[in-house]
């Protein structure tokens, strides 16, 4: 997987899935060759479709950011491209985050969010 920019190498150290100094809004758009701009725009949308279902499902910390890439499915720039693998960086990073349920336990349904503190 090292040729998609998900090698551990890459790993962010960052606390948030939200890249600092970055708006989404303002990634200019880049001029491209047809071919290229699908290939992006697929690449694109696989990976905000994984983000999005990981942020409904046991990831709720992605769900602002996941919003706002998906503003940005039809007409991806390379910037946006590197805006949701940051997103992965910090998933890579944050493993161990997420939502937890149990069924071990008979009476009150509880759930929480664990987040381990070294």
């Amino acid at each position: 997987m090292d040729n998609v920019g998900f090698s551990s190498d890459n790993q962010s150290t960052y606390t948030t899935p939200y890249q600092s100094g970055l708006s989404i809004d303002s990634i200019p758009t880049v001029p491209m060759l047809v071919l290229d701009r699908d290939t992006l725009r697929l690449r694109y949308q696989s990976l905000v479709g994984s983000l999005n279902w990981l942020a409904h499902m046991t990831r709720p910390d992605l769900s602002t950011m996941v919003s706002l890439l998906t503003q940005h499915q039809s007409s991806p720039s390379p910037g946006h491209l590197d805006a949701a693998l940051y997103v992965v960086k910090y998933l890579s990073h944050t493993k161990t985050l997420g939502i937890y349920f149990s069924s071990l336990r008979k009476g009150q349904l509880e759930t929480f969010l664990h987040f381990p503190i070294p």
